[in-house]
């Protein structure tokens, strides 16, 4: 079957208009002072812990990734694997947990978070709404705009504010961050990482 061009061209302005607003909103509801809470919190502990399961495991990785590029010790788990059962009893009981989750909200994110919470974890939330599940177990929670398209998942807001936090960092650390990034490039060079 083939598509229009002007109902591929209606649907990418679509697409578009929906993350646009998405961003727009998550300027407005980011809370400058928490995002400054969480950097000393996240200084303060000895790792990082990031759950999130079903669409939020691309946040989870990202996130993992990302922190670990500059110097945060950050392990991610998609509380639907194993794995997080594996290593749940392993994890350092003064590190910070940050769970993701939107609708449809996944049990497994829910149950981990719970389980981790209840074991006396310090939980932050990155979630859509005040009333989220995640929301009610955390020690304070952001609460982003994350609609979609139809069946489509949206990563735009979590995104901005996980690349806000490594930015601020960033800053903060000054030449212990450049020192980093440069350790993080050679050990790729000396893995033959990169292509």
């Amino acid at each position: 079957m083939e598509i229009k061009n002007a109902d591929k061209e209606y649907l990418l302005g679509t697409l578009i208009d929906i993350e646009i607003d998405n961003l727009m909103d998550c300027k407005n509801a980011i809370d400058l002072e928490m995002v400054q809470q969480l950097i000393e919190d996240m200084q303060a502990a000895p790792e990082v812990v990031v759950i999130g399961s079903r669409a939020s495991t691309v946040l989870v990785s990202y996130t993992t990734y990302i922190f670990n590029k500059i110097g945060i010790r950050t392990s991610g788990f998609d509380a639907a694997d194993t794995k997080t059962l594996d290593n749940i009893i392993n994890i350092d009981r003064s590190a910070l947990v940050i769970a993701f989750g939107f609708p449809r909200y996944p049990k497994p994110t829910i149950v981990a978070t719970r389980f981790l919470k209840n074991r006396g974890y310090k939980i932050v939330s990155i979630t859509d709404k005040k009333k989220s599940p995640l929301a009610e177990l955390s020690e304070y929670a952001f609460r982003l705009q994350a609609n979609s398209y139809g069946y489509t998942d949206t990563y735009t807001s979590g995104i901005l504010l996980i690349n806000l936090i490594t930015a601020l960092i960033g800053k903060i650390q000054g030449t212990d961050i450049n020192r980093h990034l440069r350790e993080f490039n050679e050990t790729a060079q000396q893995l033959d990482f990169y292509f």
